[in-house]
């Protein structure tokens, strides 16, 4: 044991003598992890967030005109911003989305039940500008939809002879605005949504599946590369020397394995660390499925690269095979792209990548809550992935 410990640290001290190694040990995952994860941290899905933004214009300065701003405020479709006509124009022509102009007589034309004009412009090559629609119809609906009820009822009555003067009409009008306005507020829904209920009470976000990607690719391609070690120490002949000695072929191999799953582990450790310190990502919701998981996603990744290291003749195609296959796999096992929007051939080779497995049980422990038992198929088939492809690596293992 103390040989496989002292090849551990003899490995692990020559590979961090280069600056290099540092970069894809820590900076380059922590980079990545916080590029791709951190924008996404934090959104819990809450509806009470600002709609899209709208320049809003106001002339008319007037009760009906504040009511109209009023409810397009409580909107959850857009945020209107209050500026001149000119400022309007001017970032409309910039790029704003919309613009809602508010003329003068807004307010007198529709009490006097004349035809009024909005003057809502939206970029034509913007596609929230049918939210934008909606919302602002919505809400004109909202304001002049009581109005219209109020005026068509005191119009009748008027034309009964029911008022003895203007005070009186005036505050029938008023009564019915309001009853109607309540009536319309309670009025029953013809069409009810049901929504399945949440899968997890803590909730998902994207930056969680983002963080979970980048461990496994950044991890993954580090595992493969024991494979230049091997080929290296058969380079230089200094494998076949180190054999010469009491030291043997399980000693050596354990001893390589031992140094680079035990610094990926650590790696390991430091970017789950990170995700759920910068991000919240809920890595503790079960630590020993955690750590089981990540064992076996190292064995099998150490495994990996061990196998590549029998087939490759020299160390320059072992670095370079190295990260095109920790690149493809990482790809194909979902850890770039939802694996749930490739098409159907692309599902089934994922099947056969211990990435994808690795992801999957990653998925089921921090979004899905899983404990332990619930992570043990994946598990196993990481294991099976280790004991297939090492198996393989003694088998073709050699000196020279």
């Amino acid at each position: 044991m103390q040989k496989i410990i002292q090849i551990a640290f003899r490995d692990i001290k020559l590979e961090f003598s280069s600056p290099m190694a540092w970069l894809t040990f820590l900076i380059l995952p922590l980079v990545f992890t916080f590029i791709f994860a951190g924008p996404l941290a934090g959104g819990d899905g809450d509806s009470s967030a600002p709609g899209l933004a709208i320049l809003l214009v106001d002339e008319d300065q007037s009760n009906l005109s504040a009511e109209l701003i009023g409810k397009l405020n409580a909107s959850s479709g857009v945020a209107p911003e209050l500026v001149t006509l000119a400022v309007a124009d001017e970032q409309y022509f910039d790029g704003a989305l919309a613009v809602l102009h508010i003329p003068a007589g807004f307010e007198q034309n529709v009490l006097n039940g004349e035809p009024t004009e909005l003057d809502l412009r939206i970029q034509p090559s913007n596609t929230n500008g049918q939210i934008v629609n909606q919302a602002v119809q919505t809400a004109v609906g909202e304001l002049t939809g009581p109005l219209e009820i109020a005026a068509a009822s005191t119009a009748q009555m008027a034309a009964n002879g029911r008022f003895a003067n203007q005070a009186e009409q005036d505050a029938w009008f008023q009564a019915i605005r309001e009853k109607a306005e309540a009536e319309l507020a309670a009025k029953p829904e013809r069409v009810s949504l049901t929504q399945p209920a949440e899968v997890d009470a803590a909730g998902f976000d994207l930056a969680s599946q983002q963080a979970l990607g980048q461990l496994i690719t950044w991890v993954f391609i580090p595992l493969i590369g024991v494979s230049v070690l091997f080929v290296s120490e058969r380079e230089y002949g200094t494998l076949a020397r180190m054999l010469t000695t009491p030291t043997g072929k399980a000693t050596y191999m354990g001893g390589v394995i031992f140094g680079q799953l035990g610094k990926g582990l650590v790696q390991m450790l430091i970017l789950v660390l990170f995700g759920a310190i910068a991000f919240g990502i809920g890595y503790g919701r079960s630590p020993g499925g955690l750590a089981v998981l990540l064992v076996a996603f190292g064995l099998a990744g150490v495994s990996l690269g061990t196998m590549l290291g029998t087939f490759v003749k020299s160390a320059g195609q072992a670095n370079g095979l190295s990260i095109m296959f920790g690149m493809v796999l990482s790809l194909l096992g979902g850890c770039w792209y939802p694996y749930e929007f490739f098409p159907a051939p692309a599902k089934a080779v994922a099947n056969f990548v211990p990435t994808s497995w690795a992801l999957r049980g990653m998925t089921d422990l921090v979004v899905k809550g899983e404990s332990l038992v619930g992570i043990l198929p994946e598990a196993g088939v990481l294991l099976l992935f280790a004991a297939v492809f090492f198996g393989i690596g003694v088998l073709r293992f050699r000196y020279e």
